[in-house]
């Protein structure tokens, strides 16, 4: 579970570094 989390957290903060850009 915490590997699972910590996949969602990067592919979140992906999304939300192209959003911005």
């Amino acid at each position: 579970m915490i590997t699972n989390i910590k996949v969602t957290i990067k592919v979140k903060g992906k999304w939300k570094g192209t959003m911005i850009k």
